[in-house]
């Protein structure tokens, strides 16, 4: 992630692919014949064959998330605007980003403290918050898993941290829950969230 460009680490060949202009077999066949280091071409071959195609295959079968196992049915609304991008951003918004499908396609929720948004990205060099020290991200992350417990605490993937939320000082997760208040009640107001704005 970074903010110097938007397509940085996005591929642009996303759209041809939709459209079935473009296969994945031979985005595949193109990518193992470069000369390139072994773990660039392992990435983007699994981010191809991997995910993505695992991804239309879910999107597909649930007729995009309309129809799940079980006869269950979303609770929340897909966004998009129906096209062909549209099974993408359905599992990656409501099967990663809320875990709103609760377990369907992922494994546990997609969240992180700074220490993960940090060393995966620039943002925090343009951020007023130290991601050691004040980042609110740490207690919105705390806040996240102290919300869900019941749901998360029987989640084999989230173990660890489950156990490290159990041993939180009540002061710390009440602070927490603060952080949280306070950061969802500035954004609602369309207000920047400043390290003067939290407690």
């Amino acid at each position: 992630m970074s903010h110097r460009s938007e397509s940085l680490f996005h591929t642009r060949i996303s759209s041809l692919l939709d459209i079935y202009r473009l296969l994945p077999s031979r985005v595949i066949s193109d990518m193992a014949g470069m000369r390139l280091a072994l773990g660039s071409k392992e990435g983007f071959i699994r981010q191809i064959l991997g995910w993505r195609e695992f991804v239309r295959h879910v999107h597909e079968s649930t007729d995009g998330f309309r129809k799940l196992p079980g006869g269950k049915t979303p609770t929340a609304k897909a966004p998009g605007d129906g096209g062909y991008g549209r099974w993408v951003v359905e599992p990656n918004v409501l099967g990663m980003g809320t875990y709103a499908l609760a377990g369907l396609m992922t494994t546990k929720p997609y969240v992180s403290g700074p220490a993960y948004i940090n060393r995966m990205s620039d943002y925090c060099t343009l951020c007023p918050f130290n991601p050691k020290t004040d980042c609110p991200f740490t207690s919105l992350y705390w806040a996240f898993l102290a919300r869900h417990e019941a749901v998360l605490r029987t989640n084999p993937r989230l173990r660890m941290p489950m156990a490290s939320l159990g041993k939180r000082e009540a002061s710390r997760r009440k602070q927490d829950q603060e952080v949280y208040k306070r950061v969802g009640e500035t954004l609602r107001k369309g207000d920047k969230v400043t390290p003067q704005k939290l407690p």
